[in-house]
């Protein structure tokens, strides 16, 4: 290969690059995957099993409630807030755990707050489907059927 096509090449390879990426996923049914440490915990909710964040809960609170309200709840539950999530309702703030403790048992403890308007894990949201087969197009296109 000449250096003028291989220059041609790395052009077009680092303007799509994020295509290439997205297609490599799809093609390989690659997955979002949480960060390490952060291992997903199953549970099962209405007879089908769900991922989410060991150790993690998002809790959302009533209109009007304070920072030094929220930081008591935080201190009263022993949980460290990681992040505030901006939405147009109420923020929603994302909690940590202390090690041992449940999310389930946290979560029954702070809707029993009034001043808690909802809380839940923190769940774990999935691009492709890892427990179904690729589609059909892509079956095809491996040899298979």
């Amino acid at each position: 290969m000449t250096f003028k096509k291989l220059m041609v090449m790395r052009t077009v390879f680092s303007k799509y690059s994020g295509i290439f990426l997205i297609i490599f996923c799809v093609m390989t049914g690659a997955v979002l995957q949480c960060a390490p440490g952060r291992e997903p915990a199953k549970e099962m909710h209405q007879g089908q099993e769900t991922d989410y964040v060991p150790g993690e809960v998002l809790v959302r609170f009533e209109e009007g409630i304070t920072g030094e309200e929220i930081d008591k709840i935080a201190y009263l539950m022993n949980m460290k807030l990681i992040k505030t999530i901006s939405t147009p309702d109420s923020p929603i703030y994302l909690f940590k755990l202390p090690d041992g403790l449940s999310v389930n048992w946290a979560i029954n403890n702070l809707k029993k707050m009034p001043e808690v308007k909802h809380a839940q894990p923190n769940m774990i949201k999935r691009l492709y489907p890892v427990r179904n087969p690729p589609p059909a197009f892509l079956r095809k296109q491996e040899g298979g059927e």
